[in-house]
C-alpha cells in the first residue's frame, strides 16, 4: 500500500483566487478563535493553602480516638451481647443455664484478632500511618475487658 503525499499548486496566476480564498477562510477561522477564546487572568502563584496546625493535632488525636474506641467497642460489645443473651456459658463440665462453648466463641475471637492484626499491619505500611494498628489493640483491649465484664453481668443478674 503506497501513501500519496498531497502536495499543493504553486502560486501562479492562475490559481490565485483559489490561494486568496482559502487564506481568507484560514484569517477569519483565527479571528473566530480569538473573539470566542476565553482568557484565563488567574494567576497559579496568588494560590495559597494555608495549614493550621492546630486542627492537624485534633485531627490526629481524633483518629487516634476513633481508631482505638471503635477497635474496643466492637469485641467489647459482642462479648456482652453474647453473655446477655445466652447466659452462662459451659465451660469445661460446668453447664447451668443455656449451654454454650465459651471456647468456641473464644478461638473465633482469637482467629478474627488474628485476620484483624495481618490486616491492620498491612494497612499500616500501605498507608504508612499508625491508625490501623491502634484499631487492633483496641480490639486486643476490647476482648480483654468484654469477656470479664459480660461474665460479671451475668453472676449480677443471677
Amino acid at each position: 500500500m503506497e501513501r500519496e503525499l498531497y502536495i499543493p499548486l504553486p502560486v501562479t496566476e492562475e490559481n490565485r483566487d483559489q490561494y486568496f480564498e482559502e487564506l481568507s477562510n484560514i484569517s477569519e477561522a483565527e479571528n473566530w478563535v480569538e473573539k470566542h477564546s476565553v482568557q484565563d487572568n488567574t494567576n497559579q502563584n496568588e494560590i495559597r493553602i494555608i495549614v493550621n496546625e492546630e486542627s492537624m493535632i485534633d485531627n490526629f488525636w481524633g483518629k487516634f480516638f476513633a481508631s482505638l474506641g471503635i477497635g474496643f467497642l466492637i469485641p467489647f460489645l459482642t462479648w456482652i451481647s453474647l453473655f446477655l443473651s445466652l447466659g452462662e456459658p459451659c465451660v469445661i463440665f460446668s453447664c447451668s443455664g443455656k449451654s454454650w462453648i465459651f471456647w468456641e466463641y473464644f478461638f473465633a475471637n482469637l482467629f478474627l484478632g488474628f485476620m484483624v492484626l495481618v490486616g491492620s499491619i498491612s494497612a499500616s505500611i500501605s498507608s504508612k500511618t499508625i491508625f490501623p494498628i491502634l484499631f487492633f489493640f483496641g480490639f486486643c483491649l476490647g476482648s480483654l475487658f468484654g469477656i470479664p465484664v459480660g461474665e460479671g453481668l451475668i453472676t449480677g443478674n443471677s
